[in-house]
């Protein structure tokens, strides 16, 4: 019996510098975008949250996990999104969001309160996936990458 082979397609045409400029432009844009419709998806969802309370609080609250994983996450985001309406750079935002997952890493809250604990988590980790984003942008941003 023969053996199959699959031809490999065709290299892709290399990008001029003004194509890869515009590349890296769309990503920029699209990242920005991104975070701001992360943002505006936990905000839906902490408004969804805030009308189950208002039916029926106890079971609202009974299963509340996903309102505080929302809560950490728009108030990140907004923090980011609102350091970039001033002119911040995404390397300044990526530094301050690193700085504060590691702080709340190294140094979780550890209240009486245990939903305020279990907020301080939900940012700690909304920081922390921030970090993944905000590298890649900076990198666009300074002109590394498409």
């Amino acid at each position: 019996m023969a053996k199959r082979t699959k031809t490999p397609p065709p290299p892709a045409p290399e990008l001029t510098p003004e194509q890869k400029e515009e590349r890296r432009r769309e990503n920029i844009a699209w990242l920005r975008e991104w975070i701001r419709g992360e943002r505006d998806r936990a905000k839906k969802e902490l408004e969804a949250f805030a009308a189950k309370v208002a039916s029926d609080p106890v079971y609202a609250l009974g299963w509340a996990e996903g309102a505080y994983d929302a809560a950490g996450t728009y108030h990140v985001l907004a923090e980011v999104i609102a350091a970039f309406d001033e002119g911040c750079s995404a390397k300044d935002a990526l530094a301050t969001v690193t700085r504060e997952a590691l702080r709340g890493a190294r140094w979780p809250e550890r209240s009486t309160s245990l939903t305020s604990n279990r907020l301080s988590q939900a940012k700690t980790a909304a920081y922390a996936n921030a970090i993944e984003r905000l590298q890649h942008l900076a990198k666009l941003e300074a002109g590394e990458g498409a």
